[in-house]
């Protein structure tokens, strides 16, 4: 799926069960991308909303071995065989949902249902994102269409996921300012040499 599906059915299950304090994905499009720190639009419209975005390590899937664990029991429970209509096939899907959620014991759960302990967000998802507001201290730009920010009359690449979007720069020394998108540390730039330097990926 692109970006505009995954958005609007992460959208529409934050409409119904509250914004998350964290979303745990592997590196895949859309969830990271190959730029800065692995950022995505779609990341970028996570943080946003003050979203934590945790991502696992490339090449580990054990560290989402829940979720993995969950998929194997779903693919042998509904379609090994399959269906053989979309309709028959859809009706499977919702009986495992029950089951999972409401019937089966999980020993991780000590041997409670996801349904009997689960609690919605009590964050609901605005209508209308504010614009975030940083430090009286930092200096702000908007990055253009090209991923650069201008500075006095020069131009510095930043990068192109952060089309559009502010950053604030909080003066370091004389010539060195840490860069940041919200809460996040971006990198460092150097207004002597007009050079950024992205901060080291977690």
């Amino acid at each position: 799926m692109d970006l505009a599906q995954v958005s609007a059915i992460c959208d529409a299950a934050m409409r119904e069960f509250g914004v998350p304090e964290r979303i745990r994905t592997d590196n895949g499009a859309p969830f990271a991308g190959v730029g800065l720190l692995g950022l995505s639009k779609l990341s970028l419209g996570w943080m946003k909303l003050g979203i934590v975005h945790e991502r696992i390590q490339p090449g580990h899937p054990q560290q989402n071995g829940r979720h993995e664990r969950m998929h194997r029991t779903l693919k042998e429970e509904t379609a090994k065989p399959p269906a053989r209509t979309v309709t028959a096939q859809q009706k499977k899907f919702d009986r495992f949902r029950l089951v999972f959620n409401f019937e089966r014991p999980h020993e991780a759960l000590a041997n409670e249902t996801p349904g009997s302990i689960y609690v919605p967000s009590t964050r609901l998802l605005p209508s209308r994102v504010a614009s975030f507001v940083y430090p009286r201290s930092f200096q702000t730009r908007r990055v253009n269409n090209s991923g650069d920010i201008s500075w006095h009359k020069g131009r510095v690449f930043v990068s192109e996921v952060l089309r559009n979007e502010e950053i604030g720069l909080e003066q370091m020394d004389e010539d060195v300012h840490r860069v940041f998108f919200h809460n996040t540390e971006l990198g460092e730039f150097n207004s002597t040499e007009m050079r950024f330097r992205p901060a080291p990926r977690a």
